[in-house]
């Protein structure tokens, strides 16, 4: 939160600090790309969305894989697994899944 550009070092008053957060909160829930969701939003996650976005994004790079090859040269391209659980300050273990498999 400290380095994001809504974050001010000093606010004129609480409703301004509120404002700064709403703004902060709004963006972070539905616009930043969380990498334990899958990069998904939490709330493309919480409405149930995740699996048509990921399901169109597989289709996106099959067609990416199709068309240029050479621009995966060690393997297909893979999408990033959601994380069975998420926390705060928990050791993660990213997994992938092959697109064309």
């Amino acid at each position: 939160l400290k380095y994001h550009r809504y974050f001010k070092a000093w606010y004129e008053s609480p409703e301004d600090a509120s404002e700064c957060l709403q703004k902060f909160f709004g963006w972070y829930n539905t616009e930043h790309r969380h990498i334990n969701l899958g990069l998904m939003t939490p709330e493309t996650v919480h409405q149930g969305k995740d699996k048509s976005v990921a399901k169109k994004r597989a289709a996106v790079l099959k067609q990416a894989f199709e068309a240029y090859p050479e621009r995966f040269p060690k393997s297909g391209p893979r999408l990033p697994v959601p994380a069975d659980s998420v926390g705060i300050n928990v050791p993660v273990v990213r997994k992938s899944i092959p697109v064309l498999g």
